[in-house]
């Protein structure tokens, strides 16, 4: 689970922007939804609200990108150099390196800082709470804590003389099987998930893995969702090369090309409708591209609510609220926030413009987050409603929308 994350000088952030998932214990309003992790008390959701180009989605692109470097890094050509991250709105950022700190659990609790100056790593730490540091590296050195065993020690050492500038040392040691850091990794790669506002159709490969784990549940939540879906299906189809002719070509636009002379393989994806002609219901067939745009996302969405409840993930979500009925984006919130469903620990962080949502889901104040930018000086600042200091059944829409706590627009209208 995630407890916080902090991110400095990248791109809109310039000073230390930190968020935090770990629940305010004092605050007694819904106190069922909370999770312990160890001695942490632990939000399920927190939502962030604030203005069209105040910063809310670079906060989130800002761990996408940490989560790109840790998987991926070591895969980056030798002379590719990281970045450029920092803020450009003054003449001293570009000297000053990108601060990511990120504080979480997967089976033991870890805190992971990286810094990265002039496109390479300056320094790298892995630290177990109450155990100590795996390693810490300045620029090409590392030193190993107490607590890591000697095989593993020799194993990081090595592997830092072959690790370059611009190759994280988590990603180099998962790479090269080091034990001690596979759970730190795992979470970036397997349990942090990532999803961007503009695309939500699922690869249809992805589907066939998923409708083979989850297809009665994916059908029961569409079902709950008032879709009118009875089934989904997706088949992969071999096409032979001579089969194929002009006329074939744009259904082909699709398909996955293999280079080794292997057929072409594509894909028949049906949504199936429940619809009553003449009083008699029957199903028909639509293809998910045909679908409407809502219906996909929804799709989506479903699919990885799923995976995020079963393997307890942390979902990323930019702009929660778009292409979905607000009924939909309290039912897929709730999925998250009661305990009851969400049995291994999984999280949601979403940014929105929807004021309501805070209301209808009854949302605490350490829930709530705020992005605000001076466009004199071009800095998002990140802050929580909790810092006003309001009381707890304080209605938040109207004091919201009336600026009671920044992070609103300010619409200069012309005179007549």
């Amino acid at each position: 689970m995630l407890i916080e994350y902090s991110i400095t000088n990248y791109r809109s952030v310039r000073e230390e922007c930190k968020l935090s998932m770990e629940a305010y214990v004092r605050d007694k309003k819904r106190k069922e939804i909370i999770r312990t992790e160890g001695k942490i008390k632990v939000l399920p959701v927190v939502g962030i609200y604030g203005p069209n180009a105040s910063g809310k989605t670079t906060i989130l692109n800002s761990l996408r990108e940490l989560q790109a470097l840790v998987t991926g890094s070591d895969t980056l050509l030798k002379k590719k150099k990281l970045g450029p991250f920092h803020f450009r709105f003054d003449d001293v950022s570009e000297s000053s390196p990108t601060r990511w700190k990120i504080k979480f659990t997967n089976g033991k609790h870890y805190r992971y800082d990286l810094s990265v100056k002039d496109g390479a790593v300056s320094e790298e730490i892995l630290h177990i709470v109450g155990e100590g540091d795996v390693f810490h590296r300045i620029h090409d050195r590392v030193e190993c804590g107490g607590s890591v065993g000697d095989d593993d020690r020799r194993k990081i050492e090595f592997i830092m003389e072959m690790t370059g500038e611009n190759t994280l040392l988590l990603s180099k040691c998962e790479s090269s099987n080091v034990n001690t850091v596979s759970e730190a990794y795992d979470w970036f790669d397997s349990k942090l998930m990532m999803m961007r506002s503009m695309w939500y159709e699922p690869h249809l490969e992805e589907m066939i893995d998923a409708l083979s784990e989850y297809h009665d549940r994916i059908i029961d939540m569409l079902s709950e969702a008032d879709f009118g879906i009875s089934d989904v299906t997706v088949k992969k189809k071999n096409i032979p090369r001579e089969a194929i002719s002009d006329k074939d070509f744009k259904s082909l636009m699709r398909a996955m090309v293999k280079d080794d002379g292997e057929p072409l393989i594509a894909y028949e994806s049906n949504v199936m409708h429940s619809i009553v002609n003449d009083g008699e219901e029957k199903e028909y067939p639509l293809n998910i591209r045909m679908e409407s745009d809502g219906t996909k996302k929804m799709l989506f969405l479903t699919i990885q609510w799923l995976e995020a409840i079963k393997n307890g993930g942390l979902i990323v979500m930019d702009e929660f609220d778009s292409n979905l009925h607000p009924l939909l984006v309290d039912y897929l919130f709730e999925s998250i926030a009661d305990p009851a469903i969400n049995t291994n620990g999984a999280q949601m962080i979403f940014t929105a413009h929807d004021a309501m949502i805070v209301k209808r889901n009854d949302m605490r104040r350490d829930q709530v987050w705020f992005t605000s930018r001076d466009p004199r000086v071009g800095t998002t600042e990140l802050y929580s409603w909790l810092d006003y200091g309001v009381r707890p059944d304080l209605e938040f829409p109207d004091n919201y929308l009336d600026g009671r706590f920044g992070a609103i627009p300010i619409i200069r209208r012309r005179e007549p």
